[in-house]
């Protein structure tokens, strides 16, 4: 069973989630016809955005997804950067880090 989750995983890193960011890089490349904002839909952040700035960011924390599952995708890439720097994001990561860190 636990090498049949393994092969799963696989298939999922080495095809399943290419496929899917393939696709998300092809939408940041059709917006960027009409918009350089590097975002999803027009020139501002929007909750487009920010739902798959949650999945670049936290899908490595799963068991055998590799943080550079995204670097042959560079507007995916620098999507989570451009939002990663945004102040009130920086600012709700460190607040999450320091309750980690500091649990009730």
């Amino acid at each position: 069973a636990e090498y049949m989750g393994s092969s799963l995983r696989k298939v999922v890193v080495d095809v399943e989630l290419p496929k899917y960011f393939s696709f998300l890089e092809k939408l940041l490349e059709e917006n960027s016809q009409t918009s350089k904002s590097g975002f999803f839909v027009g020139d501002h952040v929007t909750i487009a955005d920010f739902s798959i700035y949650c999945l670049l960011r936290y899908l490595p924390t799963l068991d055998d997804i590799p943080y550079s599952i995204t670097n042959p995708f560079p507007r995916l890439t620098a999507l989570k950067k451009k939002i990663s720097e945004i102040p009130e994001v920086k600012n709700w990561h460190l607040q999450q880090n320091a309750q980690k860190n500091n649990p009730k």
